[in-house]
């Protein structure tokens, strides 16, 4: 029997299904990532990182299975699927810098003692965590849900008044930015860039079919 006949036998998820999906997943676990500073005490925060960060090396890691299982399948549909695999594999690794970025995002926030951070100042932080958790949610909704619509968000003005607000209120004490506060801010700018290319990536013109589609077209 021949080995690709036996593999589709324990496998029937195919390949192109099993990448959206796992992308998807992906996604969500990024916006969770976004949610963690909702916990009470630092170490409920760690715990929260340490536990999302396994399962989001866990689902890169099933992404590039399902990739490499692919060579086993053929069909009509084979090269269609070889494309939206690159496709996949360019966002997955996207989402890979855009998790490092995040990670080290909260690296430096894990050191603040927020009982010292003024309110409005949490407040502006906590809108622009909501709002990249909004984008990346909603990205993963067009992905695997097959009647989601794409939705334009921006990010910029939760961006601007984060920045913003943190600035003013150091002024306004004649104090000097704190190097950690400064690459908090930096980093945030970045994610910022990085996630609306993904969201571009995602949502242009070439949109990616979603994982209900994947599994149609395969049994074409």
């Amino acid at each position: 029997i021949a080995m690709w006949a036996i593999f589709e036998h324990l496998w029937p998820l195919r390949a192109a299904e099993g990448m959206l999906r796992g992308f998807a997943s992906n996604l969500h676990l990024l916006a969770q990532l976004m949610t963690v500073f909702e916990e009470e005490t630092p170490e409920r925060i760690v715990q929260r990182v340490r536990y999302l960060r396994e399962l989001i090396n866990s689902g890169f890691a099933a992404v590039h299975a399902h990739a490499d299982s692919m060579v086993f399948e053929f069909g009509p549909q084979r090269r269609n699927n070889f494309a939206l695999r690159d496709r996949i594999l360019r966002w997955q690794a996207s989402a890979r810098t855009l998790f490092l970025v995040q990670v080290a995002i909260l690296q430096y926030r894990i050191q603040i003692d927020y009982t010292t951070v003024p309110e409005r100042v949490k407040e502006a932080q906590a809108e622009f965590d909501a709002a990249l958790r909004r984008v990346l949610q909603g990205i993963a909704a067009n992905v695997d849900d097959v009647t989601s619509e794409p939705e334009t968000l921006s990010l910029s003005p939760t961006l601007n008044a984060f920045s913003e607000t943190v600035v003013d209120w150091y002024q306004s004490r004649g104090i000097d930015l704190p190097a950690r506060t400064q690459s908090i801010l930096a980093l945030s700018q970045q994610l910022h860039e990085l996630i609306t290319q993904l969201a571009e990536d995602v949502l242009g013109s070439d949109a990616a079919p979603n994982a209900s589609e994947a599994a149609f077209s395969a049994e074409l």
